[in-house]
């Protein structure tokens, strides 16, 4: 990589804009996922500092941790109002990748949810099992709009 380059992705970053082609070589090794309702669309943030990466339709990631924090959750109860308390953590692997890759093959995927007003953790869609941890998770913005959870 040339200064040049090196220096006009910076000056991106600072925009709060990234390139797709450029975005996977300076994400941060661990991120925090969560769906952006303005946007409608996923927020990539660092783990460790909670900066803005980017917002992205798709994200896999990879040795994943479901959180949801019990303050935020009985502030959206009390105040009937949202506000940012539940995501995933893992590896950044990939972000808006082509529709034909969106489900890996070799993992058997399941689809998570979470609503703060059903439920207290993530838990797996169809039984209601809770979720703490995955080896990967996906998350995906569908052609109708809806925004879906997967993990393996």
């Amino acid at each position: 990589m040339t200064f040049s380059v090196k220096y006009d992705l910076i000056i991106s970053v600072m925009r709060k804009y990234i390139s797709w082609k450029d975005a996977p070589s300076i994400a941060p090794d661990r991120v925090k996922v969560y769906r952006n309702l303005t946007y409608k669309c996923w927020t990539i943030c660092d783990a460790k500092d909670g900066k803005l990466y980017c917002h992205a339709d798709s994200v896999d990631l990879r040795d994943c941790k479901f959180r949801v924090q019990p303050a935020g959750r009985a502030r959206v109860l009390k105040e009937k109002q949202k506000n940012v308390h539940a995501y995933v953590v893992g590896k950044f692997h990939d972000v808006n990748f082509e529709q034909a890759q969106y489900m890996p093959r070799g993992y058997k995927f399941a689809q998570a949810f979470y609503n703060p007003y059903k439920v207290e953790t993530f838990v797996n869609y169809h039984n209601g099992t809770p979720l703490h941890e995955a080896e990967r998770v996906v998350c995906k913005k569908a052609a109708d709009g809806s925004m879906n959870i997967y993990y393996a």
